[in-house]
């Protein structure tokens, strides 16, 4: 069973998830695995950032050697309002298992939505008929 904190934590993950279902939150892709999203009031007051990790685990079964591929995601939260950028919040999956589902859902989310909004660019620069 999750921790009243990280059942607190997945609540504001879901509320992240509904706002880029919305249109409200339009993430950035930094690369293929690693998204990014900053407020911005009249500067930059805040960063989200999300990684999907991929990572090989290696596992011993029957005299035989296994690998297999395993996803766990880095999500953080920056403070921008300062001189420097300072992380208020990190969350690794490996660490916070109780985690994942939320944060993969995400992931899943903001790829789709930035695969759709992709799409919508690609179809305006086509010449109209």
């Amino acid at each position: 069973m999750a921790s009243p904190e990280d059942q607190a934590v997945t609540k504001y993950i879901e509320e992240v998830a509904q706002s880029t279902r919305d249109g409200l939150i339009v993430w950035k892709a930094a690369n293929p695995t690693t998204y990014y999203w900053d407020k911005i009031d009249a500067t930059p007051t805040a960063r989200l950032s999300l990684q999907q990790v991929e990572r090989i685990a290696v596992a011993v079964e029957n005299g035989q050697q296994l690998q297999r591929r395993m996803l766990h995601y880095v999500f953080q939260v920056f403070d921008l309002s300062g001189p420097s950028a300072t992380v208020r919040l990190s969350i690794d999956t490996t660490d916070r298992q109780a985690l994942g589902d939320a944060l993969r859902s995400l992931f899943e989310t903001i790829k789709r939505m930035k695969l759709q909004s992709d799409l919508e660019f690609l179809k305006s620069t086509l010449p109209t008929r």
